[in-house]
């Protein structure tokens, strides 16, 4: 599937299995994202606006949009895993056969969670420049970042059955639980930083 903005809506309504939640997932990333951008774009404008100084602003909504290019990436990637997964599945192979369609049907809502850490960082950063009355807005962005990493990893859970092997799979479930929890660490803390600081007048 090549991912259009325009049409991932009417898509996702389809019946049929793709896109399905781990695609739902990047997607809810991107409209955080794109929250966050504009955010940023108007603090900038803000900025040149009184002269002041914009070049950290500038290299945090570089940092934005080079996010957005590999979620578009993710949303793709994801609908071939399920596909190539599906496809050894209905060819019954099993594991440790479909070993890499597996393995990557996993990891591709892995890096959605991954990239939820990061983004938070983003908002945490970029809530540092912000007027107290954006600061609602980039909660907004706080808690559908925090939500769609949530989703990501109910569908990474979900393909852990696949793996048949024990030990190989407590060992992934491990380290999903890992970077659960550093999002839930992640959220409280830039949670708790907008609630001390209401940002800049």
């Amino acid at each position: 599937m090549r991912f259009d903005e325009t049409t991932f809506l009417s898509e996702l309504r389809e019946p049929k299995p793709d896109p399905g939640g781990g695609s739902t997932a990047a997607y809810v990333e991107m409209v955080s994202l794109a929250l966050v951008e504009k955010i940023c774009v108007l603090e900038i404008l803000r900025a040149k606006k009184r002269r002041n100084d914009h070049k950290n602003l500038d290299n945090l909504l570089r940092q934005v949009r080079l996010r957005s290019d590999s979620l578009k990436s993710l949303v793709e990637n994801d609908v071939l895993a399920y596909e190539s997964l599906a496809a050894s599945i209905k060819d019954g192979l099993r594991w440790p056969e479909n070993y890499e369609m597996v393995t990557e049907a996993i990891e591709s809502p892995h890096r959605i969670i991954l990239g939820a850490i990061d983004l938070l960082q983003l908002i945490s950063d970029i809530g540092r420049y912000c007027r107290h009355w954006l600061i609602p807005d980039l909660l907004v962005a706080l808690e559908l970042t925090r939500a769609c990493a949530k989703a990501a990893l109910h569908i990474a859970i979900a393909n852990l059955d696949h793996i048949e092997d024990t030990r190989a799979r407590q060992s992934r479930a491990e380290q999903l639980e890992l970077a659960s929890r550093r999002v839930e660490r992640h959220y409280s803390r830039v949670l708790e930083s907008f609630k001390d600081n209401q940002g800049p007048v």
